[in-house]
């Protein structure tokens, strides 16, 4: 899935400004909505200060099988 966001200058996303780009299932789109609140990135800079950047990024969601406990 391909999202687009803006960053602000205080390095967390603004998640009124999420865009899902594409998806293969609702509810890939449904996980980065929730967990985009609590995502934590560096501030875009053009010199010495802070900037919004809009962010393009992708997500790959990947189903690994459970530990096999041994007896």
């Amino acid at each position: 899935m391909v999202t687009r966001y803006v960053v602000d200058t205080t390095g967390f996303a603004d998640p009124a400004s999420l865009e899902v780009l594409s998806a293969t299932h609702p509810g890939f789109a449904q996980a980065v909505k929730d967990a985009l609140p609590y995502m934590r990135f560096s501030p875009a800079k053009i010199g010495p200060l802070k900037v919004r950047q809009l962010v393009e990024q992708p997500f790959t969601f990947k189903i690994t099988p459970p530990a096999v406990a041994k007896p």
